[in-house]
């Protein structure tokens, strides 16, 4: 949000009243050729009294300004963008008034600057429209494509779009203020060059698209098949996730008019976004935003401590552990090693470059598990700071983990790789705390005897398990190992509802249609063969309840299947010492501990860190490794069982 090279200091700077809400706006001078020079007058104005302006919305680029425009009478310096972006908004016949952040915040007074930052979703909203600067020269037949293809619906595609691809590469649509700046504007216009076109042009053109290309059986999918042998499949995806960008934007404009997000959320969400101060992937959604902290703006800070600031400020104003979530995505970040280093174990790095190619599953991994749960019940976090990185917060030790499953390699991580799927059914199969745990009446045999009885576990065709599996899981009421293997594998969550054809309802029909479907599913990844629809004749019983005319089809599987990628990407599962069956992050290791803390809905998987205990004489201090899954204690569980007790943990 700053741009040092900026002569601001032959400006006359006069102070805002941040009680009138005021800003300064630019005044530019029409010109008759692009050659003319670039003429602006400041102006003051409060935002109370609804002045009348237009916004810029553009990508700063490079930190040097290497271009000169007037501003009262004087040069100033000011980036290649944002020369080329005023060169061409302006008019030929008068005067145009516009917000540009670069050049109406005085960029070298931090006090100001984080005035007018927290302004900024107000000043966005109430311009009478904002501008998009895109690029300074169009690529061939980009416009034309969009307006042509926007205004006919009914035009069909006889090649690949190639115009959606180079519009979605501009790097505005990837940039963390853009988000802001367009999803609270009363109006968008978009410049390419001298040419320009309107919101309701992108919408129309993003609706073409996805009607002709993109939706399930659409009629000019064999477009992508043009010049390559093997099929349009591949050639197809970049180009969906070039639509997804834009849709994204558009996304964004509904939600924010019907209400504002939760910070934090909107921080997430948006983390794949690029800005030049890195502060900025934090600062930029401000505006969206409707719970924001006292004194969260710092732009004066070294980057860690910024770190540290935010993720301290965000869980004192929410009172909750959320913030934790967010420590460790083991895979999705550009470099695994460029956490920055010195963080305490609970705090993001708020800074990152999220993997684009992943960030769509993690983002939904994380919609997913978000409002799932209640680990922790209703409890509200506690959290105090002892010093700036040490945070004490309560909870309970569950258990400690005594084995934990292998990684995986396939690009879709463990839940699509039949290896490690494999490997995982062993490990329960294996663990003396499982079968302990679960057979009161083997307690007296020999855990080789029980081993000896489970080694093969699941049925390769998924019909059946050995016999010890069908017993209770003694953690969850009313499943079995069996039951209750799956639903670690799927979170314990409901997938898909009713099925077209059935005669019961939901309720009834989904826990038995899922059990078919995931068995199709470990079959078919097992067998490494596509999974098929399983038909289930009229009159089929299950547990007295008659399933008329069912089947889970193959859309259905499939489904089942990518869900599993999605929630199992980055962990690994493991058992614990009493026997809870989960999953985790994928570093967790043997050892490590199982806590749920006050103010989650996930538990946590924490470390111990002995060299610290014996060193300050802590006996709770534990690193934080990220949060799991347990069977058994994602309903508040742990808050009900007397055997575990309520902790102080204190995390480094």
């Amino acid at each position: 949000m700053y741009l040092s090279s900026i002569v601001h200091s032959e400006v006359p700077w006069r102070p805002l009243s941040s009680f009138r809400e005021e800003i300064r706006i630019l005044e530019v001078s029409p010109a008759q050729s692009s050659s003319d020079s670039i003429i602006c007058h400041l102006q003051t104005v409060s935002l109370l009294d609804q002045p009348e302006y237009e916004a810029l919305s553009y990508v700063w680029g490079s930190s040097s300004g290497s271009r000169q425009i007037f501003l009262n009478g004087k040069k100033i310096a000011v980036t290649d963008s944002l020369f080329s972006a005023l060169t061409h908004i302006r008019d030929v016949k008068q005067p145009r008034i516009i917000w540009v952040d670069a050049v109406c915040i005085n960029q070298k007074d931090n006090a100001e600057k984080s005035i007018q930052v927290m302004m900024m979703g107000k000043i966005y909203s109430q311009a009478s429209r904002v501008l998009v600067w895109l690029l300074e020269y169009e690529p061939q037949e980009l416009i034309n494509d969009i307006v042509s293809f926007g205004e006919d619906q009914e035009k069909h595609y006889t090649e690949i779009p190639f115009s959606l691809f180079i519009l979605a590469r501009i790097d505005w649509w990837h940039r963390a203020w853009t988000f802001q700046e367009a999803g609270l504007a009363r109006n968008l216009i978009f410049y390419v060059a001298d040419k320009q076109f309107t919101l309701k042009d992108l919408e129309v053109y993003c609706n073409s698209l996805f009607r002709h290309l993109f939706r399930p059986e659409a009629c000019c999918q064999a477009a992508f098949s043009a010049g390559f042998n093997n099929g349009g499949s591949i050639a197809q995806q970049p180009f969906g996730a070039a639509l997804r960008t834009l849709q994204k934007l558009l996304g964004c404009r509904k939600s924010m008019s019907q209400n504002k997000q939760n910070l934090l959320n909107v921080i997430v969400e948006n983390n794949d976004r690029a800005a030049t101060n890195l502060r900025d992937k934090v600062y930029a959604y401000l505006g969206s935003a409707c719970d924001i902290p006292a004194d969260f703006i710092k732009y004066e800070l070294p980057l860690k401590e910024w770190n540290i600031y935010i993720s301290t400020k965000l869980i004192q104003h929410s009172m909750s552990l959320k913030t934790l979530r967010y420590t460790s995505h083991s895979g999705i970040y550009k470099d695994e090693s460029k956490r920055m280093d010195g963080l305490p174990s609970w705090c993001p790095d708020w800074t990152r470059s999220v993997r684009d190619r992943i960030f769509l599953e993690t983002r939904q991994q994380d919609a997913i598990l978000e409002s799932q749960y209640a680990a922790s019940a209703q409890t509200k976090a506690d959290p105090l700071f002892l010093t700036e990185e040490v945070l004490s917060v309560k909870g309970i030790l569950c258990d400690a983990i005594t084995h934990v499953g292998c990684g995986s390699n396939h690009v879709s991580g463990p839940g699509s790789d039949p290896k490690a799927l494999q490997q995982w059914c062993h490990l329960v199969a294996h663990s003396t705390s499982v079968h302990l745990a679960i057979c009161d009446e083997y307690l007296d045999q020999a855990p080789a005897v029980v081993i000896t009885k489970l080694e093969n576990g699941y049925n390769v065709r998924g019909s059946s398990w050995e016999k010890l599996w069908e017993m209770n899981y003694p953690f969850s009421e009313g499943d079995t190992v069996q039951d209750a293997f799956r639903k670690v594998l799927v979170a314990n969550l409901s997938l898909f509802g009713l099925v077209e054809g059935a005669t019961l309802s939901a309720s009834e029909t989904e826990p038995f249609l899922q059990e078919i479907a995931f068995n199709e599913f470990w079959s078919s990844k097992i067998e490494n063969r596509p999974a098929v629809a399983i038909p289930i004749k009229e009159g089929y019983t299950s547990d007295q309840v008659s399933l008329m005319l069912i089947s889970v089809t193959e859309q259905h599987i499939t489904f089942l299947s990518r869900m599993i990628a999605i929630l199992l990407n980055g962990k690994r599962l493991f058992v614990s010492n009493k026997g809870y069956i989960g999953w985790g992050p994928a570093a967790m290791m043997p050892g490590d501990t199982i806590a749920v803390l006050y103010g989650s809905n996930m538990p946590f998987v924490l470390r111990p860190v002995p060299d610290l205990k014996s060193k300050a004489g802590l006996c709770n201090a534990y690193t934080l490794v990220g949060e799991c899954y347990v069977h058994g204690l994602m309903k508040g569980e742990a808050l009900q069982n007397a055997k575990m007790d309520e902790q102080d943990f204190l995390l480094y």
